[in-house]
């Protein structure tokens, strides 16, 4: 069954399950400016980042980045491996960071990601 969203035929989904996501109002307005631009909804970008979730079996885009922080559950091994060997040739050169350092990195991280 075919249904017509503002002047485009779309195959009907038979959608009965709710998804409720918490954001900050601005995001929530940029985003739906945003995909209005590209002709959706907010909810139909949603369900398009669900439905290529689960047929790419990842997330569709790449969340690293030379400045952010690395997130060891979407790494690879190989990467993994890498990161720590890294690490460890680090050590070995005595390239070391007080705690401080790192509190101090860890909280313009946290922050720069709080005024995202």
């Amino acid at each position: 069954m075919w249904t017509q969203i503002g002047g485009i035929q779309l195959l009907a989904v038979n959608s009965n399950t709710f998804l409720k996501v918490r954001v900050s109002e601005d995001i929530k307005q940029n985003a739906a400016a945003l995909f209005e631009e590209l002709g959706m909804s907010l909810s139909e970008a949603v369900r398009l980042f669900l439905i290529r979730s689960i047929a790419e079996q990842r997330l569709p885009f790449d969340l690293k980045s030379k400045n952010e922080p690395l997130i060891p559950a979407l790494m690879t091994e190989e990467q993994l491996v890498s990161e720590v060997l890294e690490g460890y040739n680090s050590l070995k050169t005595e390239e070391t960071f007080s705690l401080e350092d790192v509190r101090k990195d860890t909280d313009r991280i946290l922050r720069k990601c709080a005024t995202k």
